[in-house]
C-alpha cells in the first residue's frame, strides 16, 4: 500500500474517510492484512483529531495566560496606539513591516475590545486555529491517514506554530493563508475536469494578499501550476478562471503594493537587508562552495523546524522526511503537488536572490512554507512506516502519535509553569500592573509623554513602556485622550511619571520648560525612582527608569 494516493479524491459522504481512502485490496492480499490496514487508518484519523484538539488547547491556554508582550510585539503594538486607521498606511514606527489587512484588523479590535493582550493576539489565535483545520483538509487530500496524522501533528504540536499563534505578529496568518490556498488548489487538482472548483480560489486568493505578505508567493505558485496543467492536458476551460484570477489577484496585489507595501519597503527595506543578509543566497558563480554551504545550512535550520528544530543542522530529521516524501509523492501520483512545492520554493529563492524577502535564516519569515513542508514530511513518514509489517506498523504509529502529543503537552506544561517568553518581560509586566494601578489618594498618575504630550528624551524608543502603560493604566487602556498642563486638576495632588532608558539623553531645555509650566500651578513635593531591568545584552544591562514627580496644589508648601 502506497503512503500517498495516486490523485487526491473527493469525499464520499456515505462512507467513512478512513475506509474510503484505502485502495481495494488485491485478491492475493491476506484478509488479516486488509483488516490491519483499515484499523490503522481509523486509528490515524482519530489521532489526527486528537492532535488538533490538543493544538487548539495549547494555543487557547497561551492566549488566556496573557503572556507579557515582548520586544518585537511592543514595537508593532505601539503603532496601534499612536495611529488612526489611515495612518497605518504610512511607514510604521520602529522599522516594522506588516500586511495592511492584519494592521487594520488589529486596529479595529483594539478599538472594539480595548488595548490588552487578548485583543492584540486574538487575530493570530484565530488564524492559527483556522490553519490547523485547513492543514488537515490539505493533508487528507494527498496522504493516507497515517501521513495526514504526521503532517497535521507537526503543525498542531510544533513549537514555532504554537508560539506565533499568540503573538502580536502576522506569522500565524502566513501559515493559515498558505494552507487554505494549497487546499483549494488541491480540490481542483483532484478533479481538473470540474472547473468550478477554481472559483473559490479566484475569490480567496486576493483576500490572502491583504492578510499575508508572503502569500503572493503561494498565490503565484498555485495559479502557475493551474496554468501549466491546463495547457499540458488541454483543459482550456480552466483558462477563464485563471484569467479572472490574474485580474483579481493582480489588482489586489497592485493596490496593496501601492498603498502600503511599497511605502513600508521604501522606508525599511535598506536596514532590513542588512539584518537579513544571512538569509540571502550568495552568488553561485562567484563561490560555488560557499553557495552549497549556505544551501545546506538554510535547509537544515529553522525553515524546516517542524515540529521542533534549530539552526546548525537542528532540523536534519525533518529534512530527511521531506526528501523521502518527495520520492513517495513522485512515485505515488503526487507530481502536481510537487510542482506547486517546486514553484513555491523557486519563487521564494528568486525573491531572496533579489534581496526583497528572506529565504531562510529565521522560521518566522517562512511560516508560509510550513504547510507544504509538513505535507512532504507526512508523506515521508508514512512511506517509512510502510516498510514495517502490519503489527509493528501500528505500534510505530502509536508511538509517533504519543511523541507528538507529548511535544504539545510539554509546551502546555511549560507555559503553565512559566507564562512568559523572557524573565525581563514578566518582571516588567508585573511592575506595570502594580505601578499603573496604585491608590490615587496620593494623586492621579499622569504620563509626561502620553498624557501631557511632552518629549523630554527626543528620539528615544520607549515602546515597551508605552505598550504596558496602555494595557495596565486604567486611564489609558481604553485608548483615552491626553490632556495638557493647564487642564490638570489644580485643587488636588498629581503625580507625573517620566520614563527613560538609562542611556537616553535628556533635553535640558524641554525639562526646564516643563518644570517652569508646572510650577505656575503646583509645588514640587518630591520624586521617586524605580529602575527595571528590561533586557540583558552582551554589553551590559538595559535599564528602564520610572521617575515619579509628586506635585501639590500651589500654596500648600509642597505638603501632600
Amino acid at each position: 500500500m502506497s503512503p500517498v494516493d495516486v490523485q487526491p479524491r473527493p469525499v464520499k459522504r456515505e462512507r467513512s474517510r478512513d475506509v474510503r481512502r484505502q485502495r481495494a485490496p488485491s485478491p492475493t492480499v491476506p484478509a488479516a492484512s486488509v483488516e490491519s490496514a483499515v484499523d490503522l487508518a481509523r486509528f490515524a484519523s482519530r489521532a489526527t483529531w486528537l492532535l488538533i484538539a490538543l493544538g487548539v488547547t495549547v494555543r487557547l491556554a497561551r492566549l488566556l495566560l496573557r503572556f507579557p508582550l515582548w520586544l518585537d510585539e511592543w514595537l508593532l503594538a505601539e503603532n496601534f496606539v499612536t495611529r488612526d486607521f489611515l495612518g497605518l498606511l504610512e511607514p510604521l514606527d520602529h522599522q516594522q513591516v506588516a500586511p495592511i489587512g492584519y494592521l487594520w484588523t488589529e486596529w479595529g479590535l483594539t478599538r472594539l475590545l480595548g488595548f490588552n493582550e487578548w485583543s492584540l493576539r486574538i487575530t493570530s489565535f484565530v488564524a492559527s486555529v483556522a490553519g490547523l483545520f485547513a492543514m488537515r483538509a490539505l493533508a487528507v487530500r494527498w496522504l493516507q491517514p497515517v501521513g495526514a496524522m504526521i503532517a497535521v501533528g507537526f503543525v498542531a504540536s510544533g513549537y514555532f506554530p504554537i508560539r506565533h499563534a499568540v503573538e502580536v505578529k502576522p506569522y500565524a496568518g502566513d501559515l493559515a493563508c498558505a494552507a487554505v490556498l494549497l487546499w483549494l488548489v488541491s480540490r481542483w487538482l483532484a478533479e481538473p475536469a470540474r472547473t468550478r472548483r477554481l472559483w473559490p480560489l479566484v475569490v480567496v486568493a486576493p483576500v490572502t494578499l491583504f492578510m499575508s505578505l508572503p502569500a503572493v508567493f503561494v498565490v503565484a505558485a498555485v495559479w502557475g501550476v493551474v496554468g501549466l496543467r491546463a495547457l499540458a492536458e488541454r483543459r482550456f476551460q480552466a483558462l477563464f478562471p485563471l484569467g479572472m484570477a490574474a485580474v483579481t489577484s493582480g489588482a489586489a496585489f497592485a493596490t496593496i503594493y501601492r498603498i502600503s507595501t511599497a511605502v513600508q519597503s521604501d522606508q525599511h527595506l535598506a536596514p532590513m537587508r542588512d539584518y537579513w543578509q544571512a538569509a540571502f543566497p550568495p552568488a553561485l558563480g562567484g563561490d560555488p562552495i560557499g553557495w552549497c554551504q549556505w544551501f545546506v545550512m538554510a535547509h537544515t535550520g529553522e525553515m524546516f523546524a517542524y515540529p521542533i528544530g534549530d539552526d546548525n543542522f537542528g532540523s536534519v530529521l525533518s529534512v530527511a522526511l521531506v526528501i523521502v516524501g518527495v520520492v513517495a509523492l513522485w512515485r505515488g501520483g503526487g507530481r502536481w503537488l510537487l510542482a506547486v512545492a517546486g514553484l513555491l520554493f523557486g519563487l521564494a529563492y528568486v525573491a531572496a536572490w533579489l534581496e526583497r524577502y528572506p529565504y531562510a535564516g529565521t522560521e518566522r519569515m517562512t511560516q508560509y512554507l510550513g504547510p507544504i513542508i509538513c505535507v512532504l514530511a507526512g508523506a515521508g513518514g508514512a512511506a517509512l512506516l510502510e516498510r514495517f509489517k502490519p503489527a509493528p506498523r501500528y505500534r510505530v504509529a502509536l508511538v509517533t502519535t504519543c511523541l507528538l502529543a507529548a511535544a504539545g503537552t510539554g509546551l502546555l506544561a511549560r507555559d503553565l509553569a512559566r507564562p512568559y517568553k523572557c524573565n525581563y518581560d514578566w518582571r516588567h509586566q508585573g511592575f506595570a500592573r502594580w505601578f499603573w494601578n496604585q491608590d490615587t489618594a496620593a494623586g492621579t498618575l499622569y504620563c509626561v509623554e502620553r498624557d501631557l504630550g511632552l518629549q523630554l528624551y527626543p528620539g528615544a524608543d520607549h515602546s515597551e513602556y508605552h505598550s504596558n502603560q496602555q494595557i495596565y493604566s486604567p486611564r489609558r487602556r481604553e485608548l483615552g485622550e491626553g490632556t495638557t498642563i493647564d487642564k490638570l486638576p489644580g485643587d488636588q495632588p498629581v503625580r507625573v511619571v517620566v520614563y527613560n532608558h538609562e542611556k537616553d539623553a535628556l533635553d535640558p531645555a524641554r525639562w526646564q520648560a516643563w518644570m517652569g509650566a508646572m510650577s505656575e500651578r503646583f509645588d514640587l513635593a518630591g520624586r521617586d525612582e524605580h529602575r527595571i531591568l528590561i533586557e540583558q545584552y552582551s554589553d551590559g544591562p538595559f535599564i528602564g527608569v520610572y521617575t515619579v514627580y509628586r506635585f501639590t496644589p500651589k500654596g500648600t508648601g509642597g505638603q501632600e
